[in-house]
Parts: structure tokens; C-alpha cells; sequence
């Protein structure tokens, strides 16, 4: 919640005060109910936000319930992070959750539920374009942990740590990305699963 985030925001820049970093990339995990105060710290102090799509599924059942009309307006805001210069990353949350990226991307991408609905999405405002989504679980992940120079991108120098999927992600419909099947998965230019 949101309570939680100030108090990380708050410990973040006092030890940046202390030990200052021009580039630390200190983050919080989830992000889910925030406000516009939250966003805008995280942003103007280079504040990673780790977020898991997935949860949408579940929480846009109860979001409203727990923290009323007004507040779940800045529930999952990951498009409004995004531009507001937020770098966000993906996550599955497993073992909670499923490890399948690709329904992560989906949730992203829709807003819906994996069987589908709400029509629109939810907070659909929030939406991101699939080039967007795919970047939370490559080059975005790669950016937060420092290895921007040789992962996340398909680029010569870098790790081959890649999938080969069925069909373009980018010209698939969108309902249709959590169907699409992992062919081959590649890492540091080896095959390591092949269908």
C-alpha cells in the first residue's frame, strides 16, 4: 500500500543522503495501490517499480472494496509510472503465481481476466502497448539490475537469453497473447527447452 511505499521512499533517500549514489535503482515490489505523491517520488528519486500483472486478475474483484472508489483510481497505474519516466519491471510472483510471462504480458496489455472481461479492461487508462509490456520482463529487467550492457535487447555483444514463440507477439490480437507457445528457450546461446 501506499503507507508502505512513503516509508521505503523516505529510508531510500535518507540513505542516498548518506551514502550518495549518483544511480542507485533501489526498488519496491508490487506497487499496486499508490497515489499521486507516491509516483512522483519514485519518479523525481530514480525509483524502481517492480510490478507483477498477473494480480490484476484477482484484484480488480476487491480493489474497490478494500480501498474505496476514489483511492483504486491509482491501483496498478504502471502506463502513468511509465511516463512519468518510472522504470517498471515485470514479474510472475512465482511460485505464488504462474511463471508464464506471457499471461503477465497479457494482463498488461488487456486489463482483463485470463477468461476474459471486463470488456475495455479494467482502469484501462493503464493499459500498455505490447512493445511496452515485453519491455517490463526484458530490457527494462535488465536495466534494473544493472546489466543493461549485455541483456535485455536482441543486440550483438549480448547473452543470447532469448525465446522463439509461435507467432508475433506484435501482430497477434491481443486477447490471443496468453495462447501463444514458447517454441524454443534459449540461454547464453544454448537451447535449453525446445518444443
Amino acid at each position: 500500500g501506499d503507507k508502505a511505499m512513503e516509508m521505503c521512499i523516505e529510508s531510500f533517500k535518507k540513505a542516498n543522503e548518506i551514502y550518495p549514489l549518483e544511480d542507485m535503482r533501489h526498488g519496491i515490489v508490487h506497487v499496486q495501490i499508490t497515489t499521486e505523491h507516491v509516483m512522483e517520488e519514485m519518479a523525481a528519486n530514480g525509483i524502481v517499480a517492480y510490478i507483477q500483472p498477473v494480480f490484476v486478475d484477482y484484484d480488480m474483484d476487491i480493489a474497490e472494496k478494500c480501498v474505496g472508489a476514489e483511492r483504486v483510481q491509482h491501483t496498478y497505474a504502471w502506463k502513468k509510472l511509465i511516463d512519468m519516466g518510472v522504470l517498471c519491471v515485470g514479474g510472475s510472483d512465482a511460485p505464488v503465481e504462474s511463471f508464464d510471462i506471457l499471461d503477465n504480458i497479457y494482463y498488461a496489455v488487456t486489463r482483463e481476466k485470463l477468461k476474459g472481461g471486463p470488456e475495455g479492461g479494467w482502469l484501462p487508462q493503464y493499459k500498455l502497448p505490447v512493445d511496452e509490456a515485453i519491455r517490463l520482463f526484458t530490457s527494462y529487467a535488465a536495466k534494473s539490475c544493472f546489466y543493461e550492457d549485455r541483456l535485455g535487447m536482441l543486440k550483438p555483444g549480448y547473452l543470447a537469453d532469448l525465446v522463439v514463440l509461435e507467432e508475433d507477439l506484435y501482430a497477434v490480437e491481443p486477447h490471443h497473447i496468453k495462447d501463444v507457445k514458447v517454441l524454443r528457450t534459449v540461454c547464453g546461446g544454448k537451447t535449453v527447452y525446445e518444443a
